[in-house]
Formats: structure tokens, sequence, C-alpha cells
């Protein structure tokens, strides 16, 4: 929702209140949702890890990067 007007401007509030009451994410550009559904696939074909961030320049550094 690009609210232009009086109406869709209370349009776009009433969609953001109803997620947040309801629990539901949602996000307020494109890239944030390809972001997000980049994420969500990720996740669907890997098992999530954490990894410190000094491990992870370590590895760059280990991989030449």
């Amino acid at each position: 929702n690009t609210p232009q007007d009086e109406q869709s401007q209370y349009d776009d509030f009433a969609v953001r209140r109803a997620a947040i009451m309801n629990n539901i994410p949602y996000t307020t550009t494109m890239a944030g949702a390809q972001a997000a559904a980049a994420g969500i696939k990720a996740l669907q074909q890997q098992e999530l890890s954490v990894k410190a961030l000094q491990d992870y320049h370590l590895q760059l550094r280990q991989d030449g990067g």
C-alpha cells in the first residue's frame, strides 16, 4: 500500500495496526519484503546456525577475502 491520499493513508494505518495487533510480520518497503522472502527461503533450505562476528571475519581472512 502506497498512501497517496487521505483514504489510502487511513488504509495504510489500518493495515499496519491490524498486523501489529495480530502479531503478523509486515514490511514497509519492497526491499524489506524481498529480504524477508530471501531469509525465509534460506531457512527452508538449511538449518539456522549462529556464529560470532569475529569468526566470520577470521574465515574471510583465511579464505583470502
